[in-house]
């Protein structure tokens, strides 16, 4: 399979890498996916960090046991 000469720059302007034109869409979609994998465990971090949060604070003004 020949490579074309065009290329496609993806990345933040800081860490950025040439990729041959032809693998473009797979990448977007590749990152796609991994953001959504990144934001859901940063839902689910937050999620669990406010469950202990309360507990905690339930637990301070002894409305459940220690």
């Amino acid at each position: 399979m020949m490579m074309s000469c065009f290329y496609m720059t993806l990345g933040d302007g800081i860490t950025s890498i040439k990729w041959p034109i032809e693998l473009c869409p797979y990448l977007i979609k590749a990152r796609a996916n991994m953001q959504a994998k990144i934001d859901d465990l940063a839902q689910k971090n937050s999620i669990e960090s406010a469950r202990k949060k309360v507990h905690d604070l339930l637990k301070r003004q002894r409305i459940l046991p220690v």
